[in-house]
């Protein structure tokens, strides 16, 4: 059995628009592209003998709208925490086949939002597909053959 665990802390992260500009706050936020106070990856592997199976479980914390860097009492609202779980194995079926698979977005949980503001407007809010699943649940096979 195989546990590892990454767990990635960001202590700030500041940036200016200009020179001229004051460096603005932006960790725990979506400006700059989102900036996770931390995220965490966790992935357990049990093998025996010819096969394997694994799970992979990738946590982001909730977030603030990248307007909060410049107005803290903004109304508008960032994203929740995000757990998603992908489940992958392998078979060695002998020397020279082996077949490995998995099914990512195992719960087919759909990704988080942002940038909804209640009571101003009527849109529907977006997501970052560079952080949150989009595509949904899928599966994948794949077969090595060694000559």
């Amino acid at each position: 059995m195989n546990i590892t665990s990454v767990f990635n802390y960001l202590d700030y992260y500041r940036d200016q628009q200009t020179v001229a500009d004051p460096f603005v706050e932006s960790t725990g936020t979506f400006r700059s592209g989102g900036q996770f106070d931390y995220r965490i990856l966790n992935t357990l592997n049990y093998s025996r003998d010819d096969w394997s199976l694994g799970f992979r479980h990738r946590f982001l914390p909730s977030i603030e709208n990248f307007a909060y860097a410049t107005d803290p009492t903004t109304s508008i609202q960032g994203a929740g925490s995000y757990h998603m779980i992908d489940a992958f194995g392998r078979f060695v079926v002998s020397e020279k086949i082996t077949v490995r698979g998995g099914i990512d977005n195992l719960f087919d949980l759909d990704p988080e939002t942002n940038g909804y503001n209640p009571g101003v407007t009527s849109a529907s809010s977006s997501t970052s597909p560079a952080y949150y699943d989009v595509i949904g649940r899928r599966y994948y096979v794949a077969f090595e053959l060694n000559f």
